[in-house]
């Protein structure tokens, strides 16, 4: 059961990896689109209005996918930790392979400490992006 929980949430991350970098190039992309099209015709300002605001959009889930991650990787250390208390308890218990068990928690310790590390790295990101690119909501940043 731990383990189908840790390749789910593993899984949940790496989506949220792959969805925040998607949308991080779209988020480059719709605003280098944005600035070529501001060229004083209507139509263009039209065209650079919608880039702009779907620029809005795309930063506005970039940001909510690095949340998303960093969710997920709190979540997925909370699972290891526990599982070691499991392998822990299974170990004092008396359980066959005691030394084995401690290996196993060991490992889900190390996981779990990994896996918070990757949160943080997910937040200081969001952080700095934030800052870039404005909070969620607001315009699609510095021109």
């Amino acid at each position: 059961m731990l383990e189908g929980a840790l390749e789910a949430s593993a899984d949940r991350a790496e989506r949220a990896r792959q969805r925040r970098e998607e949308a991080l190039e779209r988020v480059t992309e719709l605003r280098r689109r944005s600035r070529a099209l501001t060229d004083g015709t209507a139509h263009a300002r039209e065209e650079a209005a919608r880039a702009a605001a779907a620029a809005r959009v795309a930063k506005d889930r970039a940001l909510q996918a690095y949340e998303l991650a960093a969710e997920a990787h709190e979540r997925s250390a909370d699972v290891h930790d526990q599982a070691a208390r499991f392998h822990d308890w299974l170990a004092d218990e008396g359980a066959a392979d005691v030394a084995g068990h401690r290996e196993r928690a060991a490992e889900h310790r190390q996981a779990a400490e990994a896996d918070r590390r990757h949160a943080g790295d997910d937040r200081r990101t969001l952080a700095a992006e934030a800052a870039e690119f404005g909070a969620p909501g607001s315009p699609a940043g510095p021109e």
